[in-house]
């Protein structure tokens, strides 16, 4: 007999009760006389077990019995000392129902196939079994009907008013999807703030395709509510050509997570009797008997319980078997990320623990953490504070991205309560390089641990944002723009690379100028990136100083904005002096206080020419150009994309899409082409929605555009 281990309420609350019972009267006076009859054994103060229990005497309850009357043996050993409480049970506590039902088109199949038939037996008998049940409330309880399929419906809030829920029940109707976990969730913020004893009975025939939540956090949900789930399995039948039918191990782990139990009909002839025993099982017995087991600390072990009670010489006995496979503390953990962190620095993040830990019993686990190695680089465990020991835990970089934690038979530096995080270990990162905004993530998850027994571990990952950065911009314009004599000359000023259109831009510069050679026109800002932004300019004698507060960027060229200069009329060919100085760029992220980006500037650019009157015009030199795709967004509707694009047919070309990786997606064109303006189109299949970057390539010169892909 090993030590009994003391287990919180919570974590008992949790333990899955398999309860087996069945009468056994081989009584020595009539058996009628006298009746025992046991309800579900409750657990919340293990290793305390409390026995809920009724003696009837032709139907009359008996309140006046004795301790010395009963004996209860746990495996055959005799448990001492046993201890008798009784009183009106039945009455003091009133009971919170809530039914869910799942109306899924399914519901309409013929029960054993999947051939759908609207008028089908299980649908009309599970519509009838609901409102049965409704009938068995006690007049003090309230009940609740909710159906769900893809979505979730209130048929009728928490009411005492049984013809209610009988009406509501009547007017269900089915609908498609499935969304189980969900519907769990939901239900139990209808129910959290009820007093008193509260329960989710769930009836379904399907496998959950539709919810926003996953099982394991519907079930630490309802749980951490203290609200139990008691979900009917119906008609779940193996299927060969789709396994995925059979989904008796996602109730039967509801069940078990929430301290509830799970029911398997395999027709609706079953439901009835199933939805009795379910009821039954729920409501208190008189009286209470209590003892206390031995924790032996076994998963999965099973203990045959006997009560024997002599009640006036009429000898009583009932037998029961009960099977607790989470004799176990619950160890929950999680990386601190911050929300934003900056490319190209380094942190450290701790991995907290907000479980159970007890001090002076030994810990062992394994954990993994996966994130993205092209955002990421793991460095080291640091040797700082922490429950356990650095240099206790073995880490091993199985794959990039990939760290495996172990730890075996450490003991920990200080025990952990529930609600109370603390600090398991730390790890230090290092951000890699980014020239702009990144979504990112990191999850852990736990493959075992135990302390002593076996713990019931889980975990949570975390999104964070990268604040990328470009290190340097380059910022000019071409050196060999010309124009004839008198006339105009429009001179681009480009910023390029690495402007990130998702932040925020400022800048400011100075431009010089030969002002006897050419004056100062205007400026244009209309299909550049500045366009929705607002230009201060300011002009002096052979200079402009222009400068721009910080706005959103457009995403349309790499063009800043268009000087444009008046030439003098000269009969020679002229070269006017033009230079940049007092250069400052900026950039932030949009919503996030503090995240600046300030990139070192290189410029280049020092000239332009007057031809003479009799010099023809010279032209600017042709590069390539990429139009915005249209439609943008492309979504699940439009499903393809047109994509414009111009070529000077001087070198080979590539039209590529990538995704938000720089993987290459699709190349849509290549090769050498004549000099001209085509048109390609993208048919996107098979990824997942999300932003992705058209890229243009002609010789040195490129060319990008975002698309937005939504399914």
């Amino acid at each position: 007999m090993s030590q009994s281990i003391p287990l919180s309420r919570r974590t008992v609350i949790a333990f899955v009760h398999t309860i087996v019972l069945f009468v056994m009267l081989p009584g020595i006076l009539p058996a009628q006389q006298f009746q025992l009859n046991m309800g579900n054994p409750d657990f919340t103060f293990y290793p305390e077990i409390q026995l809920p229990f009724e003696v009837l005497d032709n139907s009359a309850t008996l309140d006046t019995l004795l301790a010395e009357d009963f004996m209860v043996f746990e495996n055959g050993v005799r448990m001492v000392p046993v201890t008798i409480e009784c009183g009106d049970l039945k009455g003091a506590q009133k009971i919170h129902f809530f039914f869910l039902m799942d109306v899924s088109y399914s519901m309409a199949f013929r029960e054993g196939t999947t051939q759908q038939d609207w008028d089908s037996t299980k649908w009309r008998r599970a519509k009838s079994v609901f409102i049965e049940g409704f009938k068995k409330l006690r007049a003090q309880d309230e009940g609740a009907l909710a159906s769900f399929a893809g979505d979730f419906l209130l048929e009728q809030d928490y009411t005492m008013d049984k013809k209610l829920l009988i009406d509501a029940a009547s007017g269900m109707y089915l609908r498609p999807g499935t969304s189980i976990y969900t519907a769990i969730v939901t239900a139990v913020n209808y129910s959290i703030n009820k007093p008193g004893k509260r329960v989710i009975i769930l009836l379904t025939d399907g496998v959950d395709n539709r919810s926003r939540h996953t099982r394991e956090q519907a079930i630490d949900i309802a749980w951490q509510a203290g609200i139990p789930v008691y979900p009917i399995g119906l008609g779940f039948y193996p299927d060969q050509t789709d396994p995925s039918r059979v989904d008796q191990d996602t109730l039967r782990r509801i069940a078990t997570g929430t301290g509830g139990k799970a029911y398997f009909a395999p027709t609706s002839d079953d439901l009835a009797r199933i939805f009795d025993d379910i009821i039954a099982s729920i409501y208190s017995i008189g009286c209470v008997l209590r003892y206390a087991t031995p924790d032996t600390c076994e998963d999965g072990s099973m203990r045959d319980v006997v009560v024997q009670a002599n009640i006036k010489g009429v000898f009583l006995e009932q037998k029961f078997t009960y099977t607790l496979p989470d004799l176990r503390s619950r160890l929950q953990v999680r990386v601190d990320i911050p929300p934003v962190l900056r490319a190209r620095d380094v942190y450290t993040m701790p991995v907290m623990a907000e479980g159970e830990i007890r001090s002076g019993e030994s810990l062992s686990f394994r954990m993994r953490l996966d994130y993205d190695s092209q955002h990421m680089a793991y460095e080291d465990i640091e040797a700082g504070p922490g429950i356990i020991t650095s240099t206790d835990i073995r880490v091993t970089e199985a794959q990039p991205g990939m760290l495996l934690f172990e730890a075996l038979n450490t003991l920990p530096s200080q025990g952990v309560a529930y609600g109370t995080p603390a600090e398991l270990f730390t790890l230090r990162f290092r951000v890699l390089d980014h020239d702009s905004v990144a979504l990112t993530g990191m999850n852990m998850s736990v493959d075992y641990a135990e302390q002593n027994c076996a713990m019931v571990p889980s975990a949570r990952g975390a999104d964070f944002t990268i604040h990328g950065c470009p290190e340097r911009v380059t910022l000019g314009f071409d050196s060999t723009l010309a124009t004839v004599s008198g006339g105009m000359l429009r001179v681009p000023v480009m910023l390029t690379p690495g402007v990130d259109f998702r932040q925020s831009l400022e800048y400011s510069l100075t431009l010089n100028y030969d002002q006897t050679l050419v004056t100062f026109d205007h400026i244009d800002i209309s299909g550049t990136m500045s366009q929705e932004m607002k230009l201060n300019v300011a002009e002096f004698p052979g200079s402009l100083r222009i400068s721009v507060p910080p706005g959103v960027p457009r995403d349309t060229s790499d063009v800043l904005f268009y000087v444009f200069f008046k030439a003098i009329e000269t009969k020679d060919a002229r070269l006017v002096e033009v230079s940049i100085s007092d250069v400052s760029v900026a950039q932030s992220a949009i919503g996030l206080v503090g995240y600046n980006c300030i990139p070192a500037v290189s410029l280049y650019g020092d000239r332009m020419y007057i031809d003479g009157v009799c010099t023809p015009l010279l032209r600017l030199r042709p590069k390539p150009s990429l139009e915005q795709n249209r439609p943008n967004p492309i979504t699940s509707g439009t499903q393809q994309t047109r994509i414009s694009y111009t070529v000077t047919g001087i070198a080979p070309m590539q039209l590529e899409i990538l995704d938000q990786f720089g993987r290459v997606v699709e190349v849509l064109e290549s090769g050498l082409k004549d000099a001209g303006t085509y048109t390609a189109t993208w048919n996107p299949t098979g990824i997942p929605s999300g932003v992705y970057l058209c890229v243009l390539r002609e010789g040195e010169v490129v060319r990008t555009r975002n698309i937005v892909y939504t399914r």
